[in-house]
This record gives structure tokens, C-alpha cells and sequence, in this order.
């Protein structure tokens, strides 16, 4: 028979404590984890870029900026020399124009600032344009000549242009290196999104193959396990193996087979075991009917012949009659087809009639009987106790062919009734105490008749009337067997 550790169907056995809902969220959670991280880094990077472009925007409106500011003061010194030298009117309104130009130019150029150094070098750049301003517009020192007066001038004009360039060369310098930031994060987020684009697939393929060696696969050994079952194979077990859901399927599935293999197997014991049982008595009985005709054709029997011929007979007609009983009662109680008639009885009663009818049954076992002197009642079938109470001291005698007292005893333990049928025969062994009660279980069948039914309907009799049987034995000791039944209320 092909187990659950032989693994059919190339299933290995092993044990996976991942549930279907677990790889699920797994997947879901690795396919979000994935989108998320590279949305977050794309919004950063974006963010990065968004915010290093209005850097640029901004050093590249000072750049321009400071531009205007050297032109309007090229143009100012222009018109400061053609102004000297012909003191016409217009030149000295494009004069002015060069100058408020070039603090308009010096503002926007301030307002646009990013970094300390060119702010340091914008202050520069706007101390020497007023200084250069201021120069050309403070009154001559006596005695100085036009020429020195614009010497000086120039100087002024030189160190106002000189600030001008360094401010733009640090622009510059700023501007290329967020420049090449721009395009570092740009590449960033071309790589990210490439991995993505390559990784994402990549990530729902191995999920896949996951899910389906995971999941897939091991139904599919489930499916074949079933369909190979259902057609016929009964010895093929599903693989215990796969999400903890699968594994229960499958281990509840080789429960369910192993117990209907039981059931099989307790069937065709219990076929056996009648036809053997059943041809004891048909021989016996076959044998007698031979010897009564051998007898009839030498002469007529004797009366002492016919009387050992009719206990014989009878005594095969009863072993056959309380088989055949047997089988009936089992089948009305698995089919839920047995009646309980229930009123108020006496144990007492009860127990004393059942010792009757076994004390000539063996000269080898003496019943004996313990019962209290007041009645206790029970609301049960009589009729059913009475079967149960006769199987135990049945079982009592027939499993002490030694020999031995069985005693019948009764009394009452705070709400309940307790039947008690004790020998000193075979006994049972502990590890069969607990099969004993089983439909078709026989032990020691080879040597002691019986299909192995009687205890089985005793325990479904009783535990119908709310009671239960309880076992106590020892192997080579005895057995006592006890049936507990709630009393009756008292009024």
C-alpha cells in the first residue's frame, strides 16, 4: 500500500508551513514593495531635479543679470566721456539712463542669489559699482587735471567690471555643476526606471514559478491522488506536502482512505470470520443428522439417543440463532432503525434473572450474585439492559475455559448505576482494551466462537439509554466489564 511518506505521484514529503493566503500576500506584497519603492525614488529624484532647476533658472537670470550690469556700465562710462567732452544735454540724460539701468540690473541680479559665495561676491560686485558711481560723480580736488580725474575713474571702473566677472564665473561654475546634477538624476531615474521595467516582469515570473510549485503543482498531485483513487487505485495516498491548506487536504484524505481500508479489512475478517464460525455449528449439526440416519437404518434409537441427539441440536440451533442476532442487531443499530421501549426498572431484578439463565450453564463457573437489598431504579429498555448483562456474562464464561467464578454485582455511585460482570479467565491485553468494542473485532477468534459483534451492540445499547461501558483487565488475570446507567429521578 502506497503511504503518505512514499510521496506518489514524485511528491517529496515535505512539510511547508506557507498558506495559500501567505504566498498570496507575499506576492502582493512583493509586487507592491517593488512599485512603491520605485515610485518614491522616481518622486524623489523628480523633486530633486525640480528643485536643482530652479536653482539653475535663477543663476541663469543672475548670469544675465550681471550681463546688463557691464553693458550698462560700458554704456555709462561711454556717455561719462562724451559728456565731458561736449556737455551736450542728451548725453547726459543717457547718462542717467546707464546708471538707473544698471541698479535695476544689480537688483534682479540680487534677487536671484543661490549660495553664500555668490552672495560674497554679489556684495563685492555692488560695493565697487557704487564706489564707481560715487567716484565719477564726487567733485574734482583742486589742481587735478581731466586727465588724472578720469584715470581714476577707470580704475573705479575696472575693479566694478573685475567684480562683475568673478560673480559671473562663479554663476557659471554653479550653474555647471547643477548642470551635471540634472543630468546625474536624470540618468538615475532612466536607470530606475529601465530596472523596473526589467526587474518587474522578472519579479511576476518568479512569483509565478513559485505559485505554481508552490500551489500548482502540489493540487495537481491532489487531483491525480484523488481521480487515481475514484478510478479504482485504493491503495494510492495523497501527498502530504504544500500550503498548510493542502497539507490537511491531503493528510485528511489518507485519514479518511486508511479508515475505509480498516473498514475493508474488518469486513472481509468479518466475512471469514462468519463463514467459519457459521460452519462449526452447520457441521455439527450435518454431523448429527448423519449419525441419526445411520442409526435409523440399523434400528430405532433409543430414548437416551434421541434426548443427547436434541441437545445437540438445540445447542448448535442457539449458537446459530444468537450469531444470527447478533447480525440483525448491528444492522437495525447502523441503520438507526432500533426502538427503545423506556420506563422505570429495577437492576436488582435484572441482575438476579440474568444469573438465573447461566446457572446451569457450566459446571466449571459459578455465578455468583451481590446486589443491594433496596431497589435501584433506572429509566431504561429492560429488555436491552438484560441483552447487555447477558453478553458480559456470556463473554465471562466463554473466555474462561478454565474455569472460575463470574460475578454479577450492582450498586449505586452518586448519580449513576453501576453493572458490574467479573471473571478470572484469559483476560485482555492493554493494547486491545481499546479495539474490544469495535464492530467485527475478535480476539483469540481462532480458538473461541463468535463474530465479534456482541460487545459492539452492548456499547451501542447502553450509550443510547445514556450510559456508557468502561473495561478494566489484565492479561491472564481476568476482565471485568461494567456498564454505567444514570438513576432514575427521584421523586
Amino acid at each position: 500500500m502506497a503511504t503518505a511518506s512514499e510521496a506518489p505521484f514524485g511528491a517529496s514529503r515535505t512539510t511547508s508551513r506557507v498558506s495559500i493566503r501567505g504566498i498570496v500576500l507575499i506576492t502582493m506584497l512583493s509586487l507592491g514593495i517593488i512599485t512603491v519603492g520605485a515610485s518614491i525614488a522616481q518622486v524623489i529624484l523628480n523633486s530633486r531635479v525640480d528643485r536643482i532647476m530652479l536653482s539653475v533658472r535663477a543663476e541663469v537670470e543672475s548670469i544675465r543679470a550681471m550681463g546688463e550690469v557691464r553693458v550698462h556700465l560700458y554704456r555709462y562710462s561711454r556717455e561719462r566721456l562724451l559728456l565731458m567732452e561736449t556737455g551736450l544735454p542728451h548725453h547726459a540724460d543717457a547718462l542717467r539712463e546707464a546708471e538707473e539701468g544698471t541698479r535695476h540690473w544689480l537688483s534682479v541680479a540680487g534677487n536671484n542669489l543661490d549660495g553664500v559665495e555668490s552672495q560674497v561676491l554679489f556684495a563685492d560686485a555692488q560695493d565697487l559699482v557704487d564706489d564707481y558711481f560715487a567716484e565719477t560723480k564726487a567733485p574734482a580736488p583742486p589742481g587735478l587735471s581731466p586727465a588724472a580725474r578720469v584715470a581714476l575713474a577707470s580704475m573705479a571702473f575696472d575693479a566694478a567690471l573685475e567684480a562683475a566677472d568673478a560673480f559671473l564665473d562663479e554663476s557659471e561654475a554653479s550653474a555647471e555643476v547643477k548642470r551635471r546634477h540634472i543630468v546625474d538624476s536624470s540618468l538615475a531615474i532612466t536607470h530606475i526606471s529601465v530596472i523596473v521595467i526589467a526587474v518587474l516582469p522578472l519579479t511576476i515570473l518568479l512569483l509565478l514559478i513559485a505559485a505554481r510549485h508552490g500551489i500548482f503543482l502540489p493540487f495537481q498531485r491532489q487531483r491525480e491522488a484523488l481521480s487515481a483513487y475514484a478510478s479504482g487505485d485504493l491503495d494510492v495516498r495523497a501527498p502530504e506536502s504544500g500550503p498548510i491548506e493542502l497539507e490537511e487536504m491531503g493528510r485528511s484524505f489518507n485519514r479518511l482512505a486508511d479508515t475505509l481500508d480498516q473498514q475493508r479489512q474488518s469486513r472481509s475478517d468479518f466475512f471469514l470470520s462468519v463463514a467459519h464460525d457459521l460452519r462449526n455449528p452447520l457441521s455439527a449439526l450435518k454431523a448429527t443428522v448423519d449419525l441419526a440416519e445411520r442409526r435409523a437404518k440399523v434400528g430405532p434409537p433409543t430414548e437416551e439417543q434421541l434426548r443427547k441427539e436434541q441437545r445437540r441440536l438445540r445447542t448448535q440451533v442457539e449458537r446459530l440463532n444468537r450469531m444470527v442476532g447478533d447480525l440483525v442487531e448491528i444492522g437495525k443499530i447502523e441503520g438507526g432503525h432500533f426502538s427503545l421501549e423506556l420506563a422505570v426498572h429495577d437492576l436488582v431484578e435484572t441482575c438476579r434473572e440474568t444469573a438465573s439463565l447461566f446457572e446451569d450453564a457450566s459446571d466449571l463457573h459459578p455465578i455468583v450474585v451481590e446486589v443491594p437489598a433496596r431497589p435501584v431504579l433506572v429509566c431504561c429498555d429492560e429488555t436491552r439492559i438484560g441483552q447487555v448483562l447477558n453478553n458480559f456474562v456470556s463473554n465471562a464464561i466463554k473466555y474462561s475455559p478454565q474455569g472460575g467464578e463470574v460475578k454479577v454485582s450492582l450498586r449505586s455511585e452518586g448519580d449513576e448505576a453501576v453493572i458490574e460482570v467479573e471473571d478470572h479467565g484469559v483476560g485482555i491485553p492493554e493494547e486491545s482494551q481499546a479495539k474490544i468494542f469495535e464492530p467485527f473485532l475478535r480476539l483469540r477468534h481462532d480458538k473461541i466462537p463468535g463474530v465479534g459483534l456482541g460487545l459492539s451492540v452492548a456499547k451501542r445499547l447502553v450509550e443510547s439509554q445514556g450510559g456508557r461501558i468502561e473495561v478494566e483487565s489484565e492479561a491472564g488475570v481476568g476482565s471485568t466489564f461494567r456498564a454505567l446507567l444514570p438513576l432514575a429521578p427521584r421523586d
